[in-house]
């Protein structure tokens, strides 16, 4: 993920935000780490590269070592009120039944996959292949899930961190879950960021406001797909409507899917007008 455009006429932010590293036009960071991993489905052959677990202590590292001055990670928030780090709506281990973070203790959440004591082996995880089926998903490098204060305690303090909040993409968490999630990663930050360089963002348009309401220390980022996809929050379906969910909110910035961007370039001129930086993500085929 790397910016498209950024802009001196942005909104003022202190001192532990992206306007230092922004300042050079060019921000990498790395997504989920060192990248999301591909399940792909049986008889397909993976990539040539080496894949390492997403989401992991092991992959944010590799990633600050080789350039990435931020990483970007998923964060929801167990039964029992813990942050974790996970990207997927649902977590689908043995018995294959999807489960909702929210329902799952962080004893429950820690079980699954990767332990970090060696001699211990957890519940085997699987994940939806690119055809729909369901796989079991292992990497070449794998390191345990990990918790937030994990992150901060254990990831190279030159990192910078693009902390997404991350809900279920059909829209249905309700108002509670949204302050119980942002409350519970908020408590984290206060305890654990230590001068760390962070930002945030997320999908879901009433998290982003929320957040600010709550929080004004760091941006706030509205991420969106642009309009690769239609959903039933009308705010989600156009970077015009990001722009004005940024105005409502007094936002930072917008995360958009890059394929609209390179389709309609135009779009990066309306976003600097704006007074809002731009960044992407993704990949074009």
């Amino acid at each position: 993920m790397s910016p498209v455009e950024s802009t001196s006429n942005a909104p003022e932010a202190s001192e532990d935000t992206i306007d230092t590293a922004a300042s050079s036009m060019l921000l990498v960071v790395g997504h989920r780490g060192c990248g999301k991993n591909k399940v792909l489905p049986s008889g397909v052959a993976p990539e040539a590269r080496a894949s390492i677990r997403e989401n992991t202590i092991t992959s944010f590292n590799l990633a600050a070592r080789n350039g990435a001055q931020f990483v970007e990670f998923d964060v929801q928030v167990t039964k029992d009120g813990v942050p974790i780090i996970f990207h997927d709506d649902v977590i689908i281990s043995e018995g294959r039944t999807p489960t909702h973070i929210g329902e799952l203790t962080l004893e429950e959440f820690r079980a699954m996959g990767p332990q970090s004591d060696p001699n211990k082996a957890g519940l085997a995880l699987f994940r939806k292949a690119v055809d729909g089926s369901i796989a079991l998903w292992t990497a070449d490098v794998e390191d345990y899930m990990c918790t937030l204060e994990e992150a901060f305690t254990q990831v190279e303090a030159t990192a910078g961190f693009n902390i997404e909040l991350k809900f279920d993409d059909d829209g249905s968490t309700t108002m509670e879950e949204l302050h119980r999630v942002i409350d519970a990663v908020l408590e984290d930050v206060r305890k654990f960021s230590n001068g760390r360089m962070i930002y945030f963002s997320s999908f879901h348009p009433d998290a982003v406001l929320i957040l600010r309401t709550k929080m004004s220390k760091y941006p706030v980022f509205f991420l969106t797909n642009g309009g690769g996809q239609t959903y039933n929050d009308a705010r989600r379906n156009s970077i015009e409507a990001a722009i004005q969910v940024c105005h409502q909110g007094n936002l930072q910035g917008i995360v958009s899917e890059v394929k609209p961007v390179l389709q309609n370039p135009a779009v990066v001129q309306l976003v600097k007008e704006q007074g809002l930086f731009f960044f992407t993500y993704g990949e074009l085929k």
